[in-house]
């Protein structure tokens, strides 16, 4: 079993914002990147554990993922297969509506549940992108940016997009290298005893300047982050071991 928590990279080709993933999936193991993700379940079933929650997404169901989320993911099923739309963060950055915006995803998941026509166009713009992405006629790069531009529009209309708060506006001075060595590390030694004193001591930094800047970057106290590791692990372990298998 493969429950390490990485970070991971990506790359967006021949200039277009985003990317297109499609695989089956057993098992995706605990990892954040810092561009955010649209994941659509084709067929089958996931439960994805996303900043300390579990979310069960069934076929034609969906999941926003926001820029440096922590989430894993877990087939419940053989045959799981996702799509996955990976949009460049700098790129969004660009855009003043998106600036200091963050998701509502349990909002996001209810009305999927309760109402799921209700994001149909939702739906028809991300097989849109998906679409051109595969096929590349003529235009098609024009085609997928403005679907991607609808999709955001339709989102931040719904009110699934809102503003973060004052102290969360910080976030986007995080130094995501320096995050990531030491997300790593937890992860790596999480069945350790742990403390943010030590790793910041470990590390060369200030505890108090850490502990902020942890906060900023997970969302999370770092016990609260901990905690959310080593319940992770103990849920892979439970599952029985089965390898990962990335998409």
């Amino acid at each position: 079993m493969d429950s390490t928590q990485n970070y991971e990279q990506i790359l967006f080709d021949e200039g277009l914002p985003l990317r297109v993933k499609v695989g089956q999936l057993d098992h995706f193991r605990l990892h954040w990147h810092y561009h955010p993700e649209l994941l659509f379940v084709v067929s089958g079933a996931v439960n994805i554990y996303l900043g300390g929650q579990s979310y069960l997404l069934h076929e034609r169901q969906m999941m926003y993922i926001d820029s440096t989320d922590l989430h894993g993911l877990d087939a419940l099923r053989d045959g799981c297969l996702l799509l996955s739309v990976q949009f460049d963060a700098d790129f969004f950055c660009r855009l003043p509506e998106m600036r200091d915006m963050h998701f509502r995803h349990d909002a996001f998941m209810a009305v999927q549940e309760r109402a799921p026509g209700d994001l149909a166009e939702l739906t028809t713009l991300f097989s849109r992108i998906v679409r051109m992405y595969i096929k590349r006629p003529r235009g098609y790069c024009c085609q997928i940016v403005s679907a991607m531009f609808a999709i955001l529009a339709l989102l931040v209309r719904l009110e699934y997009f809102v503003p973060d708060a004052p102290e969360d506006r910080e976030q986007q001075n995080i130094p995501y290298q320096r995050i990531k060595d030491i997300l790593e590390y937890i992860s790596a030694n999480s069945e350790q005893e742990l403390s943010l004193k030590e790793i910041a001591r470990q590390k060369h930094i200030s505890y108090y300047y850490l502990s902020s800047m942890f906060r900023r970057a997970t969302g999370m106290t770092f016990r609260e982050h901990l905690n959310s590791i080593r319940l992770y692990k103990s849920l892979q372990a439970l599952r029985g071991g089965k390898d990962s298998l990335e998409m």
